[in-house]
């Protein structure tokens, strides 16, 4: 979403038609739990449209989404220094298939550690700025920092990330009573020996509270959720 709100093609309120709530990429089908026809970009985020998503991703340079994951520091080292560390995978192509760009967008493809995912979700939290990441407190809430998102397009995903635990939401859980909310739910297919395992999903919320003036951003994995 940022990206494609970056390439100056799309705004948080332009309409996408996902009817009739599938689509067909190289010979794959893209599907959402229901027909939503018309979502704007923000409803796109918000519902987790795959149709959506994978039109607005099509419609893109795959660099510019490649891009935009190195920005925020998936598939490299965080810096924290803890030992085992993991860059996840965060592969590069020369040629791209439709279905791969559209995978890649919404998450499949690549891999990514909790912690990395954390630093992706605070540097919104910090209106564009990308801080280093540490195991120790520190209280100096100005310290180094580089801007890698321009601040009026980090506050407008902040907003869109704001609706996702809002009441058509996929996070309604997360809208707390004291505080504001903003954040992200995920779902990835657990890949055994033989390819997807049926039945087997790793799930995740990310998000930041307050909404507007965030302090803390927090990642919870669960592996293979019931229920």
């Amino acid at each position: 979403m940022l990206a494609a709100l970056e390439s100056g093609k799309y705004k948080p309120n332009t309409l996408i038609d996902t009817h009739p709530g599938h689509i067909r990429v190289n010979g794959k089908t893209l599907l959402d739990p229901v027909n939503y026809h018309q979502l704007d970009v923000t409803g796109v985020l918000v519902k987790s449209s795959q149709v959506g998503t994978t039109k607005i991703a099509l419609s893109l340079e795959h660099e510019a989404v490649y891009q935009t994951f190195v920005r925020l520091g998936l598939g490299d080292y965080t810096g924290v220094g803890f030992p085992g560390e993991s860059t996840g995978v965060l592969p590069m192509k020369r040629r791209w298939s439709d279905i791969e760009r559209a995978n890649f967008a919404f998450g499949y493809g690549l891999s990514v550690t909790a912690l990395q995912l954390a630093q992706a979700y605070s540097v919104f939290a910090n209106a564009g700025i990308k801080k280093p990441v540490t195991l120790l407190k520190k209280n100096d809430a100005g310290e180094d920092g580089v801007r890698v998102i321009d601040e009026q397009l980090a506050l407008q995903i902040n907003s869109m990330l704001a609706e996702v635990t809002g009441p058509r939401g996929t996070a309604k859980a997360a809208q707390l009573d004291m505080y504001t909310a903003a954040g992200k739910t995920g779902t990835s297919h657990k890949v055994g020996a033989r390819g997807y395992e049926a039945g087997k999903y790793m799930s995740f919320f990310a998000g930041f509270a307050p909404a507007k003036n965030p302090r803390i951003v927090t990642v919870v994995v669960v592996d293979d959720p019931k229920g």
